[in-house]
């Protein structure tokens, strides 16, 4: 943790930088700060006591971000134009995904921005218009507002919209306060809690009228003496803001100029976390703002925020979700091959072929470790004698190594005639055919391994009936399932 003064208030740099960091989100039951990286598709989990950052990644353009009120391991994210649940108890790579709803079908290239829980556990999540070099599609973006009975056609509450943003309620929770981005305005409108409606809009403030002060308000949040504070994306600040004056009552600057939003947090709801963005800055900004796409805290403000409202738009998780749960458990590598388990020890074991790497995945700890060895390496196979050892091909080797090193043990080595196989010769050209053999390795035959099937092209997936009287076998190229008695 970096802090950046050492009078009142304190400023820390929480995090290592991402591109786009938004949708600040903290969870007291947890004690844990979500926030995501929009692009990247990545939801960060953040223990403010240790100080430890745990991550899964979504495909797709990922915010806001929203905790649950009947589970504190499932969130409510906005995925491209979609609202979808999650189930992720903030460490592990493990998660559950469910669609709930997708809006604004009229607007394809739109996304989800930013959003928050009423009171009540109704969602309001606002939308934007298609962002490039160029900006943003103006008049494509919509606040929406969701609820248990409206999840397959959410209501539009504003339209149309910019870019959807910084949004909060008051301590009263008569009123509303909103954002659209370019506008530079923060709308008040009165608001039915009971109903979740709002109208009579009036501007609140305007940052227009402020010459000295850059950039655009963004996301947003409100104390206990109902006082805003709002980012200023391109300004490298937040401001404080009483809404019933229109009066800027405080500065605080942020080393990175695209500072995208702020929610309160802590034991005590006196801390102030801050996001910020890289998104967009050349090489020689980035130098300028190493901190850029941080995340940050202030302490010391003199304040602090009120509850923070979860979402309560679907059951428990247990009741709700169905289907099989897909996880990232390790980051990209260069060619991921050979998935091997072992159940006497729980360890996932797979190689990196051109690379040389064997990796073992602890399915408990959520812990990657992998060996180095000198050569393509696939497959690998578990030895029935020891769970430390394993039999991997090296090239053109069969060799018995030790899981924990990359000691090694060359057991064999086959086709002299073609010495790139079991698979054909492969380079930018392509394939070279019938160049691959298929081998039966055993203990008598380890010197003269048994040709079983030739000539192959690239031999690959193999798999025995459970009665052990079929066998199936994959040539690529044939795009062909084999089976043999």
């Amino acid at each position: 943790i970096s802090c950046y003064s050492f009078c009142n208030p304190l400023l820390y740099q929480l995090t290592p930088p991402v591109d786009h960091a938004e949708s600040p989100t903290w969870d007291n039951r947890k004690g844990v700060l979500y926030f995501v990286d929009i692009h990247a598709g990545d939801i960060y989990s953040y223990e403010y006591t240790t100080g430890k950052l745990y991550s899964i990644h979504l495909n797709g353009e990922v915010t806001p971000v929203v905790s649950s009120k009947n589970d504190p391991d499932l969130l409510i994210v906005g995925l491209n134009r979609t609202i979808v649940a999650l189930e992720w108890n903030g460490k592990n790579k493990f998660y559950r995904m469910k669609q709930l709803t997708t809006v604004s079908n009229q607007f394809p290239t739109s996304r989800f921005n930013d959003g928050k829980a009423d009171k009540q556990g109704r969602l309001w999540f606002g939308t934007m218009g298609f962002e490039d070099a160029r900006g943003v599609t103006p008049n494509q973006g919509l606040l929406y507002k969701i609820t248990r009975e409206n999840l397959q056609n959410p209501s539009v509450m504003i339209a149309p919209v910019n870019v959807s943003n910084g949004l909060t309620w008051n301590k009263a929770n008569n009123k509303f306060y909103y954002i659209d981005t370019p506008t530079r305005l923060v709308m008040e409108y009165e608001y039915n809690d009971k109903r979740g409606e709002i109208k009579n809009g009036r501007v609140a403030f305007n940052l227009s009228e402020y010459q000295t002060i850059t950039g655009f308000p963004d996301g947003m949040t409100i104390d206990r003496d109902d006082n805003l504070w709002i980012a200023l994306y391109g300004g490298g600040a937040i401001i404080k803001v009483d809404p019933r004056t229109s009066n800027i009552l405080r500065v605080e600057a942020v080393p990175a100029e695209a500072v995208t939003s702020v929610t309160w947090g802590g034991s005590n709801f006196d801390t102030l976390f801050v996001t910020t963005s890289r998104f967009g800055l050349t090489r020689e900004q980035r130098l300028e703002q190493p901190a850029a796409g941080s995340v940050f805290a202030f302490t010391g403000l003199g304040t602090a925020g009120g509850e923070v409202f979860e979402a309560d738009i679907i059951d428990p998780i247990e009741n709700d979700f169905s289907g099989p749960g897909v996880y990232q458990i390790i980051e990209s590598i260069d060619h991921a091959e050979s998935p091997s388990w072992d159940n006497r020890n729980g360890l996932l074991y797979f190689v990196n072929i051109h690379e040389g790497q064997i990796y073992r995945y602890d399915f408990t700890k959520d812990e990657i470790q992998f060996i180095k060895l000198d050569g393509e390496v696939a497959p690998i196979i578990l030895f029935k004698k020891n769970p430390n050892l394993l039999i991997a091909c090296l090239s053109r080797s069969v060799g018995l190594g030790i899981s924990a090193s990359s000691e090694t043990r060359i057991l064999t080595t086959v086709s002299e005639q073609y010495p790139t196989s079991t698979m054909g010769h492969e380079d930018q050209n392509g394939l070279t055919p019938n160049e691959g053999v298929f081998y039966k390795l055993t203990c008598d035959n380890l010197n003269s391994p048994l040709v079983a099937i030739a000539p192959v092209n690239i031999s690959n997936g193999i798999a025995w009936k459970k009665a052990n009287n079929k066998f199936y076998y994959i040539d690529i190229p044939t795009r062909q399932v084999v089976e043999y008695t």
